[in-house]
């Protein structure tokens, strides 16, 4: 996928270890996790860029990464061992939120190769919605 399809979201590795980057079952685990995620906000460039959707963003990884930790595919004892997701202010600059992107940083920990791993998932998504102007009563 390409980043400049307004409707895709695309997800990018913008740090891992070394052996993280070889074909092994950890890169497939993270293949599978990219693609699934990627599959579940879809419906983010159809959404007006703000506060609440960040936190929408942010609860569906959240989610998605609570099922494969479920399944097995993350390692740690906690979700918080497994994993993180964060999307909000820390995350995306005036740039990012002016262009309509919505960036969440996310951490997984795949059982093999046993090494933490950050991802950067970018959405577009529609720009913010005016405020509403207010009636006088005069």
């Amino acid at each position: 996928m390409r980043p400049d399809n307004l409707g895709s979201a695309f997800v990018r590795i913008v740090q891992a270890v070394s052996s993280a980057l070889r074909p092994s079952p950890g890169h497939q685990s993270i293949d599978t996790i990219k693609d699934q995620i990627d599959a579940s906000l879809q419906w983010v460039s159809s959404q007006p860029n703000s506060t609440a959707l960040w936190a929408k963003v942010q609860s569906t990884v959240e989610n998605e990464l609570t099922v494969f930790w479920t399944m097995g595919m993350l390692k740690g004892a906690a979700e918080e061992e497994a994993f993180f997701a964060r999307c909000d202010e820390s995350t995306m600059t005036k740039a990012d939120i002016a262009a309509q992107r919505v960036v969440c940083l996310i951490g997984v920990a795949p059982v093999t190769p046993g090494q933490f791993t950050l991802l950067t998932v970018e959405q577009r998504c529609l720009p913010s919605a005016p405020p509403r102007s207010r009636a006088s009563g005069n």
